[in-house]
């Protein structure tokens, strides 16, 4: 499958190959890779629900911010670094960059 790591083979900051720490991560091998979009896609979905039913039933969010808005932002641009930073790490173990 195109989503497991086919080998384990590292490299150190100088470009060189990690013989021991392959040895040690050797069992990782063909362990499936990006779980993360998952992780991604039900928070979102149970927030936009909560949202969502905060609105119907009109209860009010309480922030500590002056704005819920600004509260939302900060989460939201830490959730999605996050979320690239995992893509990112999932793309250089499926395709080698």
């Amino acid at each position: 499958m195109r989503f497991q790591r086919v080998t384990q083979r590292t490299k150190d900051v100088f470009n060189k190959f990690t013989p021991v720490f392959d040895k040690y991560h050797g069992h990782k091998v063909g362990i499936p890779v990006g779980g993360g979009i998952l992780t991604v896609i039900m928070t979102v979905l149970i927030y936009t629900i909560f949202i969502f039913l905060f609105t119907i039933f009109n209860r009010p969010i309480i922030s500590n911010f002056p704005s819920i808005v600004s509260e939302v932002k900060i989460i939201l641009f830490a959730f999605t670094s996050f979320a690239f930073l995992g893509l990112y790490d999932d793309l250089n173990k499926i395709f080698f960059w």
